[in-house]
């Protein structure tokens, strides 16, 4: 069984450069939520989430912070 998801759910991204800036641009536009996870605390995409966690990608507390967003 697939699992729709459908706004206003929140889609995580890991990585907060460009691409993560227009995924998240286009994701608000479609009226999703955003959430980033990035060690950049002044990453591009930050202007546009609606959370932004900022750890080393191997911080597995920070991460599961990431989950209760997007779950």
């Amino acid at each position: 069984m697939q699992k729709t998801i459908l706004p206003p759910q929140c889609l995580g991204v890991m990585g907060g450069g460009q691409l993560a800036r227009m995924f998240a641009i286009s994701a608000k536009q479609m009226g999703y939520k955003v959430a980033i996870f990035t060690p950049d605390k002044e990453c591009p995409a930050k202007y546009f989430a609606d959370h932004h966690i900022i750890a080393d990608y191997e911080d597995k507390n920070k991460l599961s912070n990431l989950l209760k967003y997007v779950q």
